[in-house]
């Protein structure tokens, strides 16, 4: 990953952001940094970057997590809960669902900052959408 962009984000004056986050490379590759933001440790934001798009997505849930028989009714709700969640997005990989976001490369570090600061606002938003599907522990 570009160390410009990762750069920009570690100086960043975060004071006037409603959170605060800490970056670190993810162990065992140069690609992706993981994003601690303050009070939501257990859902780090991972940022990857190509030559043209910045990525941000959170894992929200082990698939195996929602009974089989709830899944139909989760991947609808989902696919609803998107338009109530500005500027990021419900996916789903064959194990697990996560919200993500994506923008230019190009993107200016006040917008990178928004970006996080939404993903994480929505990743809050997200669990309670999703939260009467997660089977609960015994």
């Amino acid at each position: 990953m570009s160390a410009g962009v990762i750069e920009q984000l570690e100086a960043a004056d975060q004071s006037a952001l409603p959170l605060r986050f800490q970056i670190d490379p993810l162990p065992g590759t140069d690609k992706v940094h993981r994003i601690i933001v303050s009070d939501q440790e257990e859902f780090p934001i991972a940022l990857t970057q190509s030559e043209d798009e910045l990525l941000c997505m959170v894992r929200l849930f082990a698939l195996d997590e929602v009974p089989e028989s709830q899944l139909q009714s989760l991947y609808a709700t989902l696919l609803t809960g998107n338009l109530s969640l500005p500027f990021s997005s419900f996916g789903i990989t064959q194990d697990a669902c996560y919200l993500f976001g994506s923008l230019s490369s190009r993107s200016d570090t006040t917008i990178i900052l928004q970006e996080i600061v939404a993903l994480a606002d929505n990743t809050v938003q997200a669990l309670e959408l999703v939260e009467p599907f997660l089977q609960q522990e015994k």
